[in-house]
């Protein structure tokens, strides 16, 4: 129903008088006109007055339409549908997909119908436009059904939506609580259930916890929960894998009283890396469902204890400070190798295997002239896979073997000038008060640096590279020769051109301590401490997260990415290319993340085979790559959605008795739509709306005016009143 309304802001007869009062004066007007005019050309003038002289009187009577509008509205329904997996699973009632498809059938009209809003579930919301048998897969990873009735809340904020039918087996696997959800909801949940309560004969792994980083070399413990269903008294066997080898089992006894079971596993790690770890449990005769007797979780098995190889000329006296100093720290794992005659250590040759472990190289008046040249390349080779390396020269280093690890270190061997020995001591660069290596927790001024016993320069030795950065410099003479050079872009080394460091503790801490001076800092330790923590210093790890939303995919599930990048200072990144490689056997993908602000990113994949996958991920940034990541997971895995074969009939009751509503089995799902229909407040809404123009404000009225006005101004002209 519609009805219109016409208002003034002065008593309608005014309005109406003034309306003819304009209609007499545009008559008169042209009357008698000169010279005089056909009749046809006077009403034509008459009416662009008349229409001129109404619109400005309405203008200036304010005028006001109102419109009131009335429908009728019917109660709607939203019709939630369970598309997870657990739908099609064979419980003790037998194959619930069957029982869905009969209740589904049961409601082909209420599901047809005008006043039904449709939507499937499972991890997500999906609407539907109409309903069709097929709009149903059964395929979905998880069922939250807290996000669906959040769905529901807002159909019915935006329809007169009285009421929601949940189709589903109850079973939350994903989600808050749906409790809260359907409180807040507001109108009344009726409920069908499909499955069974009753128990089947089965025995399930429900979950399998254990550490996400395991220290390498360490015991942690595994966790495997189990339940069993109907399965009366018996033992079965449980293994835990990692990979493809069985690492560990143990031996379950099953009692009729007792359902949930906890096991231990100790896990003992024995490789870096990212590891699966599978929970399997033997199949028992007559077993519903032999895909919920596994589940996986990965671990990532990571070094807490770093290496550092220490390679020196000769068992001089700052090597065996050094190494000293290095025992102290627990999380070292020192191997050190001293030059015995022309090839050979005392310690045995480096193999290969612990050169690849290898950390970080510090270099002690090495190499020598006899130092073999594939151990040299070896080291190098190692360095420019990601180990660190600090070289001090000596009074055995040659020039010529130092040529072959010059590409990991930040000077290179000079040509040109004479080499010589200084005897001086050091004072730190601009660059060097503010590194880290220097820092002893006083103010860069009141370090000392300068004060301390005087070392051996090899000026001429090496010069700086371009890239690098200088941080100490020798303190005698007009020409500072350069004493400690690092750089830490691409490849993270030092230099220290000089020897007898050792001094520093012998003739200068030791030398205070014993004559009783305060206070004492001692440099060598200090220095030694922040030497090792810059070589072993991670920066581009953790400067680039990239990690898989889940460790498990269902099969056709995407799979998200989420990645976090920031500078050296913990800055966020928001313009770098972050890009992510995933393979699997002959498979492999690739997917650019896209930016979210705020150095967040976030990328999916589709479509991925069943199977394990690792991937690794790097950021960029104007053609620099500013960090990596890497990581695995599985698609086609047994899902929460297969763990238990018992429907939950508690949660519909609970949400029945909490809305108002009422609960059904999928078998009388045609009652549960008359139940529903008859719900006090499943009644149509009458519907007012109220809407106003204000012609006043209408600039329309204006332009009427003026447009009448000038075309009766430009016929009086061209008729000759003018």
């Amino acid at each position: 129903m519609h009805e219109i309304t016409l208002n003034f802001a002065t008593p309608w007869w005014v309005a109406v008088t003034t309306l003819f009062i304009a209609l007499g004066i545009s008559l008169w007007a042209y009357w008698n006109p000169f010279p005089p005019l056909p009749t046809r050309q006077r009403w034509t003038l008459r009416a662009l007055r008349a229409l001129a002289l109404a619109a400005l009187i309405l203008a200036l009577w304010q005028p006001v339409i109102g419109m009131l509008t009335t429908h009728h509205e019917e109660p709607q329904v939203a019709i939630l549908l369970d598309n997870s997996a657990s739908m099609r699973l064979r419980d003790a009632s037998g194959s619930r997909d069957e029982q869905y498809r009969k209740a589904l059938l049961q409601l082909h009209t209420a599901l047809r119908g005008p006043t039904s809003r449709l939507a499937r579930f499972d991890a997500t919301v999906h609407p539907l436009e109409q309903w069709h048998p097929d709009s149903l897969t059964l395929d979905g990873a998880a069922t939250d059904i807290a996000q669906a009735l959040r769905w529901a809340a807002s159909e019915a904020h935006n329809a007169h939506v009285r009421a929601v039918l949940l189709i589903t087996d109850g079973v939350a696997t994903a989600g808050e609580s749906p409790l809260g959800e359907a409180e807040a909801l507001g109108i009344p949940i009726v409920g069908i259930l499909v499955g069974d309560t009753m128990p089947t004969r089965d025995l399930s792994v429900q979950s399998l916890i254990a550490n996400d980083r395991v220290p390498l070399g360490s015991q942690t413990p595994v966790y495997a929960t189990l339940t069993a269903e109907s399965l009366g008294q018996q033992t079965v066997r449980v293994e835990l894998w990692e990979n493809g080898r069985r690492i560990g089992e143990e031996v379950l006894s099953i009692r009729p009283e007792q359902s949930s079971y906890t096991l231990r596993f100790d896990y003992h790690p024995q490789s870096e890396g990212i590891h699966r770890l599978r929970v399997r449990a033997a199949s028992l005769p007559q077993e519903t469902n032999l895909r919920n007797n596994e589940a996986s979780t990965f671990v990532e098995v990571v070094r807490l204890r770093r290496r550092i190889i220490v390679f020196a000329g000769s068992p001089s006296p700052d090597f065996a400070f050094l190494r000293r100093e290095l025992q102290r720290n627990p999380l070292i794992e020192l191997s050190t190798f001293v030059h015995k005659d022309i090839t050979s250590f005392y310690e045995g040759e480096p193999s290969p295997a612990i050169l690849r472990q290898a950390d970080a190289f510090i270099l002690v008046d090495f190499p020598t002239r006899s130092t073999p040249e594939s151990l040299l390349q070896s080291i190098v080779e190692r360095a420019l896979r990601g180990a660190s390396l600090a070289w001090l020269a000596g009074p055995l280093t040659d020039r010529a073997k130092l040529r072959y690890i010059e590409p990991a270190l930040p000077v290179t061997s000079s040509t040109t000038s004479a080499e010589r020995e200084l005897h001086t001591t050091i004072s730190l660069a601009p660059t060097g008060m503010t590194h880290p290596l220097f820092h002893t927790g006083e103010s860069p001024s009141a370090t000392g640096w300068d004060q301390l016993p005087p070392l051996f320069v090899r000026a001429g030795l090496a010069e700086p590279k371009p890239t690098a950065e200088v941080l100490a410099v020798t303190s005698s003479g007009t020409a500072r020769e350069a004493f400690v050079v690092a750089q830490q872009q691409q490849l993270r080394s030092i230099a220290i051109l000089g020897y007898g460091l050792y001094r520093w503790r012998l003739l200068g801490y030791a030398a205070d301590q014993a004559r009783g001076r305060t206070p004492l800092v001692d440099h060598f330790a200090t220095f030694t401490a922040s030497l090792t923590q810059w070589l072993l210093a991670t920066e581009g790890e953790q400067l680039v997260r990239i990690r898989s939303v889940k460790r498990f995919y269902a099969t056709r599930e995407p799979v998200h990415f989420l990645a976090s990048v920031i500078d050296p200072q913990g800055n966020p990144v928001e313009m770098a290319a972050v890009r992510v490689r995933l393979t699997s056997g002959d498979v492999t993908r690739t997917v650019l993340l896209e930016a979210l602000g705020a150095g967040m990113y976030q990328g999916s994949l589709t479509g991925l085979p069943s199977g394990e996958y690792a991937f690794s991920g790097e950021a960029f940034l104007n053609n620099e790559v500013l960090g990596t990541d890497r990581g695995r997971f599985g698609v086609g895995d047994v899902g929460l959605e297969e763990r238990s074969l018992r429907a939950d009939a508690e949660l519909l009751r609970t949400l029945a008795q909490r809305t108002g509503g009422a609960w059904f089995t999928a078998d009388s799902a045609a009652y549960a739509w008359e139940f529903l229909q008859r719900l006090p407040g499943f009644q149509p809404a009458i519907t007012t709306v109220r809407r106003e123009l204000t012609l006043w404000y209408s600039p329309w009225l204006l332009v009427l005016a003026l447009a009448a006005l000038s075309t009766e101004w430009i016929l009086r002209r061209r008729w000759g009143l003018l």
